[in-house]
């Protein structure tokens, strides 16, 4: 019959679960690691002095007569089974006798019953004249004795090859009529053993060194591991954001490392957005300088040609004070439009939003513009659905939306021409279109055409166009709504999109 040991794989296979669980938790790692560890540097400290003692085996070899001791113990115990048996059974002598010959015969033991006084009632040596055991002698040489004498247990003869005491061991045995004794003695057989002085000293270091190594050993790879992390911080805070760390495995360290990477990722993009904001800043103040300088210039030149009344009649200085009136009012617009925009771009503002029809709000913003689009010689063609579309918005705010759009269709459409404006449904949205014929524009001023100050008219004339600022504050009010808004430009044909979400 052959015996079947597992396999090496169904060994190492509840090894890899653990270490599947332990691999989400560098503690239980640790803990595995540890165990692992310890298990095995006991593994090779048993290998270790199997090997030094099968070495060293003919330098400290010793007798030991342990197993003879119990060989004939248990002898006599199964003899006195025996024959206890065969008391109950009311068996014959022979019976008896047979025993008693069993062991003298097969295991060369010298076997007597006595009663309780040690009068010998039956003997196994043939022609025997004892007649009298002193049991005070048995008992001092019985087995119990003999261990705690000898330590039989770890009893060696040291540097002898034979063993002449003699071992007694005894049983109670039942009579017919009486209690008696089976008492057994001779000369139990030694064992050859090895061993080496130094054994146990030598294992235990081997067995802490296997230790220390075997966890080093396992645990480089975290150790590298934490190593990387602390050069990719070091790196970081040398001012390198975009440094990344590697992620590994699954535990605290990985969750680590994650942490750092969005924390260098947010750091720069906060630094990218300072740095934005500083140069919005710096360009802001030095087109407010420009955009305010130029009708100042003006406003200045002509107040100081009345002052000193450099002028040749009457009619030429009312059109002096008309020319610094009409600069004063653009002055005025560009003042309100700046002050508008810096409210609008502070994120503490607070909307005063109230449910409206949309389609009926852009009826209505038509017809009050009416009379400019025919001063314009512009016609107003309208495609507005029926359906009521309900946006929750700030009316003042998003009129100023509108009203932008349709200014700025006015004044760069081509004259005499048409202005598209459509409203409709979109999913879950409303869209609001504006289209008119004007100079084509290119993507890239499209990309940048809701920029606060941004002209297509490079001069920054404001002859020809505004303070730059409407399409910004239109964006800026569109974004504190939640909505969207973009222009589109094909040949052309301009268009710009406000998409708001309906309820």
């Amino acid at each position: 019959m052959k015996i079947k040991f597992p396999s090496l794989k169904l060994l190492l296979n509840p090894i890899r679960k653990l270490w599947g669980i332990a691999r989400k938790s560098l503690r239980l790692e640790l803990i595995f690691v540890f165990v692992l560890s310890f298990f095995l540097s006991i593994g090779i400290g048993i290998i270790f002095n199997t090997i030094l003692n099968s070495i060293s085996a003919k330098k400290n070899a010793s007798i030991e007569y342990t197993y003879g001791i119990r060989k004939i113990d248990d002898a006599t115990r199964r003899a006195a089974s025996k024959l206890n048996d065969i008391y109950s059974k009311n068996s014959s002598p022979s019976d008896i006798q047979d025993v008693m010959d069993e062991l003298y015969e097969d295991s060369h033991l010298n076997a007597v019953i006595t009663d309780l006084q040690g009068n010998v009632i039956m003997d196994s040596k043939p022609y025997s004249i004892l007649k009298k055991i002193n049991l005070y002698d048995v008992i001092k040489n019985s087995t119990n004795k003999f261990l705690e004498e000898y330590g039989v247990s770890n009893y060696k003869e040291k540097n002898s090859s034979s063993y002449n005491k003699e071992f007694y061991s005894f049983y109670p045995v039942s009579l017919k009529d009486k209690k008696g004794f089976l008492i057994v003695n001779g000369i139990p057989q030694g064992v050859i053993v090895y061993s080496h002085s130094g054994d146990g000293l030598l294992s235990i270091v081997t067995g802490i060194t296997s230790f220390i190594f075997l966890f080093l050993l396992f645990t480089r790879k975290k150790m590298r591991y934490i190593e990387e992390i602390s050069n990719g911080l070091i790196e970081i805070s040398k001012g390198n954001l975009h440094y990344k760390v590697n992620t590994k495995g699954h535990d605290e360290l990985s969750k680590l490392s994650t942490n750092i990477n969005y924390m260098a990722c947010e750091v720069s993009s906060k630094i990218e957005k300072e740095r934005k904001a500083e140069k919005a800043k710096n360009e802001l103040i030095t087109n407010v300088s420009h955009d305010l300088r130029t009708p100042l210039t003006s406003i200045m030149g002509y107040l100081g040609l009345l002052k000193n009344k450099k002028y040749e009649n009457q009619a030429q200085m009312e059109e002096y004070l008309n020319i610094a009136y009409n600069k004063s009012e653009k002055l005025k617009i560009l003042i309100e439009d700046l002050f508008e925009y810096t409210k609008l771009t502070n994120e503490s503002i607070t909307l005063n939003k109230e449910c409206v029809a949309l389609n009926e709000f852009i009826e209505q913003l038509i017809e009050e513009m009416i009379p400019i689009f025919d001063e314009n010689n512009l016609k107003v063609i309208k495609e507005i659905c029926k359906e009521r579309l309900i946006v929750d918005v700030d009316t003042n705010k998003i009129l100023r939306v509108f009203e932008n759009l349709l200014a700025n269709a006015i004044k760069y459409s081509v004259k005499p021409g048409q202005i598209n404006i459509k409203l409709y449904r979109e999913n879950e949205e409303a869209i609001f279109c504006v289209e008119n014929a004007g100079n084509h524009i290119g993507n890239s001023d499209l990309e940048k055409i809701f920029e606060r100050f941004y002209r297509i008219e490079k001069s920054r004339s404001t002859s020809t166009g505004g303070s730059g600022l409407g399409l910004a504050i239109a964006k800026s009010i569109v974004d504190l709504h939640g909505g969207e808004i973009y222009a589109d430009c094909k040949k052309n044909k301009i268009s710009f999109f406000v998409k708001l979400k309906t309820i």
